[in-house]
């Protein structure tokens, strides 16, 4: 049975745009360290909050990505490489919210 995460991110004023470039190249990085999952960005059209991106990363299981995290940050260069995408995302973000969803 497949499971969607979505992490909504709502970026600092006027932030959305470099917010989606970083969230495409995180999930090209994802990919690149062996998670394979469907993933898509959706970007909010000036509608309630502006500046807010939604990911979704569809899975085989609730805990696929983090046993692909944990394998990447058992490896130095590759947790290097992973803790620069965290800072650079920490530093668009203003704050963010996840849910998880079982699809039927």
């Amino acid at each position: 049975m497949a499971f969607v995460e979505q992490r909504t991110f709502f970026s600092k004023v006027v932030g959305g745009q470099a917010m989606i470039f970083h969230v495409l190249e995180g999930n090209a990085a994802l990919a690149q360290y062996g998670l394979v999952v469907k993933a898509r960005a959706l970007s909010d059209y000036n509608s309630g909050r502006t500046d807010c991106i939604a990911v979704e990363w569809e899975t085989e299981g609730p805990d696929q990505i983090d046993e692909a995290i944990g394998k990447v940050v058992d490896d130095p260069q590759d947790r290097e490489e992973f803790s620069a995408q965290l800072d650079k995302l920490n530093e668009l973000v203003q704050y963010a919210e996840a849910e998880h969803w079982q699809v039927q």
